[in-house]
């Protein structure tokens, strides 16, 4: 944690974890023994560190890149995979991934040209990390997510009880954080994740107009945490708002906000149904792209607020058949996977 991470917890922390089996003195004790038993080598390649790698030249969503996360840390628990190097390990975690996820290029030429290594050489290595990873853990979370959907939503009218915050400055936030995502290269997970944040914070606290950026950045940072493989540094953050954040404003937001959302982050977003139900729609490239970009324009839209995640992402594919000319959800799975066509 001292290399990794910008705030490391301390070592009494380390020692409380433990539940009284040792002291503070104890834990810094034996962190000398074991730098001492390393010669001090402890930057070493991890199979962490060359799927962040190998995902960025790939160009890899947060849904595949999640994915492999999952892959990869139950083959940590399996002392078979200590046998294979770093490499071999994420590039067949990442495989394994777009295996499940029924993506079309289930090992890009970016990715190959990267890792050297070929999707046939891959394959039994992807095929042993089916073995020792769980099911659950493979499996599809959209089922769950329209259960929880609804648990996830900001109030769908209160706005109405603010008296600075309106439609309009709304969507000039939103406006900005779309563009901060594409300035920092976040994905569109992250960008739901935050603007539901921001709408889920204003419907529990009242909000001062100068405060508005702040809470979209702080909201966006959270979110990058939670979803990114290499999320930006705070000072990416901090810099990205049209007038430079104080450190200070920013982590003591960052508290304000965890706290007022009781730290719940994670719930299902617009994001979260795009590509499960953009796959059941038998979608290609170009026409789930279509239906993102119409999904985006609806996130700027305030009264969107008032309908489900999914009900948007499905309002979104059915606009995007009518353009292509696709008169109505032909795939016979996505009229399965909507419960709610007759809203839509």
């Amino acid at each position: 944690a001292e290399y990794e991470e910008s705030l490391a917890p301390e070592a009494q922390l380390f020692a409380d974890i433990i539940l009284g089996a040792c002291t503070k003195e104890d834990v810094l004790d034996m962190e000398k023994v074991v730098l001492e038993a390393l010669d001090f080598e402890v930057m070493v390649p991890t199979p962490a560190h060359v799927l962040a790698f190998l995902g960025r030249a790939g160009c890899c969503d947060a849904t595949s890149g999640k994915r492999s996360r999952i892959i990869l840390n139950a083959a940590l628990m399996d002392g078979m995979t200590l046998k294979y190097q770093p490499l071999v390990l994420a590039s067949a975690a990442l495989l394994l991934s777009n295996q499940e996820l029924g993506r079309r290029a289930r090992w890009p030429r970016a990715i190959a040209d990267q890792s050297r290594l070929g999707e046939a050489i891959l394959e039994p290595f992807a095929a042993m990390l089916r073995t020792i990873v769980p099911r659950a853990a493979l499996k599809e979370k959209h089922d769950h997510y329209f259960s929880e959907e609804e648990l996830g939503m900001p109030r769908r009218f209160y706005m109405e009880e603010h008296e600075h915050l309106t439609m309009t400055i709304r969507a000039r936030l939103v406006d900005r954080l779309m563009h901060v995502s594409r300035e920092l290269t976040l994905s569109a997970e992250t960008l739901y994740l935050a603007v539901n944040m921001v709408d889920r914070f204003f419907s529990a606290s009242e909000a001062r107009l100068a405060d508005v950026e702040l809470v979209g950045i702080v909201a966006l940072s959270i979110a990058a945490r939670y979803v990114e493989v290499n999320p930006p540094s705070e000072y990416e953050f901090r810099h990205s708002a049209q007038k430079p954040i104080a450190q200070d404003d920013l982590l003591n937001m960052n508290k304000v906000m965890l706290a007022t959302l009781d730290f719940e982050i994670c719930v299902p977003t617009t994001a979260s149904f795009l590509d499960p139900l953009g796959r059941a729609n038998e979608c290609g490239a170009m026409h789930a792209h279509l239906a993102q970009y119409i999904a985006e324009l609806a996130l700027l839209e305030g009264t969107t607020l008032r309908h489900a995640p999914s009900v948007v992402v499905s309002a979104a594919l059915l606009v995007s058949n009518q353009i292509v000319g696709r008169r109505d959800f032909k795939s016979p799975v996505m009229l399965h996977q909507v419960p709610h066509k007759e809203r839509v």
